[in-house]
């Protein structure tokens, strides 16, 4: 029984090796925008920058009123 269960594993594992050395053999063609010198996006324009540390020039101006963050007040939830 063990024996075809090591025969079996060895058919599978030799049938997927030979699928994925047809799959990598296979050639491929050219697509037709190759062919024709047009690529559909242009090669991207990489830069490398290092980060500086800067001041803001301005501060953010708030439309209300914010006071509620830094304090609250607290009432009972009893009536009367």
């Amino acid at each position: 029984m063990k024996a075809r269960m090591w025969i079996w594993a060895a058919v599978i594992v030799g049938a997927v090796l030979v699928a994925a050395i047809v799959s990598r053999g296979a050639a491929r063609g050219p697509s037709a925008s190759q062919e024709s010198g047009q690529s559909k996006r242009p090669v991207p324009l990489v830069a490398v920058g290092h980060p500086q540390s800067v001041a803001l020039p301005q501060t953010l101006a708030l439309t209300a009123s914010i006071t509620s963050l830094k304090s609250s007040v607290i009432f009972p939830k009893t009536s009367g």
